[in-house]
């Protein structure tokens, strides 16, 4: 009776853990496709607000955050997981990534920099911008879009 028991609780503990990784590989595979879009995005800006990159290059980039959220992102909040609710796991991923805004506007601008090869961009990109809340704003759209298919 006692091993039945011990093998009950074993298997369900094994059941909690694994569902503990699959969120937190939903949750790092969101983050992942959005940071790279943000990336993009915010590249897209500097370039913009700087005027120095051609039309084409920030069309490219603006590509890049479309490719990101249409295919990869859908891909991912998508996946077939069990044992945990996906919106406050899209939640944390979103949290994680405004933590991260700082980051991602440094690694912009150092890529128009290269880019355009100028010393330093005259202007610089503000993450309480306008530009950033509808970026923020289109993701949970976007989420919420792969649910009401």
């Amino acid at each position: 009776m006692k091993q039945d028991l011990r093998e009950v609780v074993r298997l369900m503990v094994e059941q909690l853990l694994d569902e503990a990784t699959y969120r937190k590989d939903y949750v790092e595979g969101i983050y992942n496709v959005l940071y790279g879009a943000l990336g993009e995005y915010y590249k897209a800006r500097y370039a913009e607000a700087n005027a120095c990159a051609t039309q084409q290059d920030i069309d490219h980039w603006d590509k890049e955050v479309t490719n990101h959220l249409d295919s990869e992102f859908v891909r991912c909040v998508r996946r077939k997981e069990k044992g945990f609710k996906r919106m406050p796991a899209f939640k944390e991923a979103l949290a994680d990534l405004h933590d991260d805004v700082p980051f991602l506007l440094k690694w912009a601008k150092n890529q128009i920099v290269k880019k355009c090869r100028v010393a330093d961009p005259r202007v610089m990109v503000d993450p309480s911008d306008e530009s950033t809340d509808e970026f923020f704003a289109r993701l949970e759209n976007e989420f919420n879009a792969c649910f009401t298919v």
